[in-house]
Formats: structure tokens, C-alpha cells, sequence
């Protein structure tokens, strides 16, 4: 016959194997939107360049060097952000897994407590209090002597249920186990933050080249054939100088901000770890009360 031991382990793995699946489904719901994500930024990016060639009177096929390395530049830094991000996102995970592990122990700890309190009621003792007490009782009840009635109300009074140790230690692994939980979704609530924050940094990588500015054709006919003129024989030059050189500026601003976002995040995560360690703490020292640990 299966014990109670074999029973709690075999619970606690089944819990396991979902909290893995479910840390497992979160992180690829991360890498998935911020991949999809990715490739859009990619793609507006390039097609901005694309309609400032073609503006410009060339081929695309003319300035794939330049084009590549403006992109590869924008790739890095998508990189070096989410990379950061993704960090930060495991260092939450870990957080919940540790919190689980707590779970667990308080989960086990109930069991254990309950399956005492169950043997215990059945115990030589628990029948000697039972008795103790009906005996101070039914004084109580029959005596017509103040003294004897006092004394043994005192008693009453005082006899102490050997239960209660059982109930508050029960009650005290409940409320850790839910405290914990309380945390957990928070956590959990911080990993939903963390994709869109991480689209938020890519929105703030790509703020020079959302699809918005890609070249249009402004002004009157006039105008409009003069620049197409003008374009024919400088727009190579003027490509190069209009559009790459002002995106190069652009990324040295791009590397520095990306900078200081990836030491945001940084600070973040530290901070947010030191907030779960202090809710734990809080939560370890209210059972130690509770259970006069």
C-alpha cells in the first residue's frame, strides 16, 4: 500500500513538471513576440532606406553595402537590448522557482503537520486531556461549593487543547503558501511587463526610422521635377549624404540611449529582486511568529 510520503512526493513532482512546462511556455511566448517584433523593425527599417533610394533616382542594388551595414548596426543594438531583457526575464523565472521550491516545503510541511494532528488524535494523550477536561468540567457543572467551583474553572480555563499547537501551525503554513502565491503572480504579472518593455526599448532604438518617415514626394509638379532632375545627376552624392550619413549620426545616438536603457534595466532587476527577498522575508519572519519559531 502506498504511504503518505510516497503519495506527497509523487504530488510534488506532478507540480513540478507543470511548473516547468509553464516557465518553459513562458519564455517562448517572449522569444516568439519579441521576434515577431523584431522582424517588423527590421523590415520598416529597410524599406525606409529602400524608398530613400529609389527617391534618391538609384538602384537598391547599388547601395547593398551601405544598406547592410546601417542594418547590421540596428540588428547589434536589438540585440544588445534583448539580450539585457532576456536576462532580466530569466532572473524573474529564477525567482519564481525558488518561490515554488517554498511552496513546496509549506505543502509538505501541511501534510506533515495534518497527518501528526490526525495520529495525535488518536494518541493516549489526546484521550487523557479529553478525560481531564470532562473530569474539570463536570465539577464545574455539579459543584454547589464556590471554592471547588472557582478552582476547577481556573482549571478549565487553563487546560490548554494540545490541538491548538496543530491548528495554528496548519493555519500559519496556509497563510505562508498563500503569501507566497501572492508573489508569484506578481511575478508572473512582471514577465507580461518585461515584453512590453522590451518593445517599448525597440520602439526607442527605431524612433529616427519609424515607417512614418520614409520619403514622400511633397510640393507641386514644378518642384517635384526639379528635385527628380537634380537627383539624376547628384543622387548618389546627395544618398550619401543625406540619408546614410544622417543615419550613422543617428545610431551614435541610438548606442548611447540603447546604453542607458541597459543600465535601467540592470537597476531594475537588482531592485526587483531585493523587493522579492524582502516580501519573503516578511512572509518567513510572520510563520516564525505564528508558530513561536
Amino acid at each position: 500500500m502506498e504511504n503518505v510520503g510516497t503519495r506527497l512526493m509523487t504530488q510534488i513532482r506532478d507540480l513540478s513538471e507543470l511548473e516547468v512546462q509553464k516557465l518553459e511556455i513562458q519564455i517562448a511566448k517572449f522569444n516568439k513576440e519579441i521576434s515577431e517584433y523584431y522582424e517588423t523593425k527590421i523590415s520598416t527599417i529597410e524599406e525606409n532606406i529602400d524608398s530613400q533610394i529609389r527617391y534618391y533616382g538609384n538602384n537598391i542594388s547599388d547601395h547593398k553595402e551601405e544598406k547592410d551595414r546601417i542594418l547590421n548596426k540596428y540588428k547589434a543594438e536589438f540585440q544588445k537590448n534583448y539580450d539585457t531583457r532576456k536576462e532580466q526575464f530569466f532572473n524573474i523565472q529564477v525567482e519564481i522557482q525558488e518561490l515554488q521550491a517554498n511552496q513546496k516545503i509549506a505543502f509538505a510541511n501541511f501534510k506533515k503537520v495534518a497527518e501528526d494532528r490526525k495520529s495525535f488524535l488518536e494518541s493516549s494523550k489526546y484521550a487523557e486531556y479529553i478525560s481531564k477536561k470532562q473530569e474539570f468540567q463536570k465539577v464545574v457543572n455539579s459543584t454547589v461549593n464556590r471554592e471547588e467551583f472557582e478552582k476547577y474553572s481556573e482549571l478549565l480555563e487553563n487546560l490548554k487543547d494540545p490541538l491548538d499547537t496543530y491548528t495554528s501551525k496548519l493555519e500559519a503554513l496556509i497563510n505562508k503558501y498563500a503569501g507566497y502565491d501572492e508573489i508569484i503572480l506578481e511575478c508572473e504579472a512582471k514577465l507580461t511587463d518585461c515584453i512590453l518593455a522590451t518593445k517599448k526599448d525597440f520602439d526607442e532604438i527605431t524612433r529616427y526610422r519609424n515607417s512614418d518617415v520614409a520619403v514622400i514626394e511633397g510640393g507641386n509638379f514644378i518642384t517635384n521635377l526639379i528635385n527628380k532632375i537634380l537627383n539624376k545627376f547628384a543622387g548618389k552624392s546627395k544618398f550619401e549624404k543625406d540619408v546614410i550619413q544622417k543615419m550613422e549620426s543617428e545610431l551614435v545616438e541610438v548606442e548611447k540611449n540603447n546604453l542607458a536603457i541597459s543600465d535601467s534595466i540592470n537597476e531594475q532587476t537588482i531592485y526587483l529582486v531585493a523587493k522579492i527577498e524582502e516580501l519573503r522575508d516578511v512572509i518567513n519572519s510572520e510563520f516564525n511568529l505564528a508558530t513561536n519559531e
